[in-house]
């Protein structure tokens, strides 16, 4: 199972800091425009996490490749840009 498209997009929507340029990675800002992300579960399924817009944290492939495949909980400390 994924996220739906529409979880994605309200996802995006909250991480716009660019005023309408483009979401940004939850854990380094950098624009997302013209670059790979990824959607990703800040809690994990196995640990009680679902497929919801709260649960959906947004990653630039960098950062993805950092904290994102580890499927462990992301802490809302290394993602400052992430916001509930």
């Amino acid at each position: 199972m994924r996220f739906s498209d529409r979880v994605i997009l309200r996802a995006m929507g909250r991480q716009d800091r660019h005023n309408g340029l483009g979401a940004v990675c939850a854990r380094c800002s950098k624009n997302l425009f013209k670059q790979q992300w990824y959607a990703v579960l800040r809690i994990p399924i196995e640990q009680g996490g679902r497929y919801t817009i709260e649960n959906c944290v947004i990653l630039c492939s960098k950062c993805y490749e950092k904290v994102g495949k580890t499927n462990m909980e992301i802490p809302y400390s290394i993602l400052p840009f992430f916001e509930v």
